[in-house]
């Protein structure tokens, strides 16, 4: 997976965004990452190439994809379109069906012997994948699953630092047991953006 490319693809598609903008987490940045402009088939695809690659670094190799609702679904589905064949993928619904399936998921159900990997945008401060992990665990306590992991792939992690010194990705793994792995640190992301002339210093 060419690091350069990605980070162009997400410059030249307007990913990237420099302004003033509050976090999901509540804090303020600079810039932000806008995953959710990937709409038209083009980019998905592209979005998805990319994230395929990555993933053939993962040891084990995953056999499902978690998504988290909600920009987690099309990055998995466009991912595992552009994957393996059979390459599946699953996300949880925010809210439960009263008619027709009523399952929580949406996609293939975690089976005995999947390899998963938890596939999102960006890494901030982690919360969102924490939560997601917990809303999977619960859901194999209840069906009596033994989950099996290939780690944990994010698009950017920002490479944000804890209270305690450590960055957001260490803690994760502290308190998941989960590798974290990017396709692009935010300072590589930096560092292309100011090699094609924009300026980004108030971004680091």
């Amino acid at each position: 997976m060419n690091q350069q490319a990605f980070a162009d693809f997400l410059l030249d598609e307007g990913v990237f965004q420099v302004g003033d903008f509050t976090l999901k987490s509540g804090q303020k940045s600079p810039f932000f990452l806008n995953f959710g402009d990937l709409c038209s088939g083009r980019q998905l695809r592209l979005l998805g190439q990319f994230f395929a690659a990555a993933l053939e670094r993962l040891n084990p190799s995953p056999s499902l994809i978690f998504g988290p609702a909600y920009k987690g679904i099309p990055l998995a589905v466009a991912t595992a379109q552009c994957g393996p064949p059979d390459l599946a993928y699953f996300s949880f619904r925010k809210e439960l069906k009263s008619h027709g399936e009523v399952s929580p998921l949406l996609g293939q159900s975690p089976r005995a012997g999947d390899r998963i990997v938890l596939i999102d945008d960006v890494l901030t401060t982690s919360q969102t994948k924490l939560e997601a992990l917990a809303q999977l665990n619960q859901y194999a306590d209840q069906h009596s699953l033994s989950l099996h992991w290939s780690g944990v792939l994010v698009g950017v992690d920002r490479q944000g630092k804890t209270p305690h010194g450590i960055t957001w990705a260490e803690s994760f793994t502290q308190q998941s047991g989960l590798a974290v792995h990017s396709l692009l640190k935010l300072e590589d992301l930096l560092n292309r953006a100011e090699q094609r002339g924009l300026n980004v210093e108030a971004c680091r």
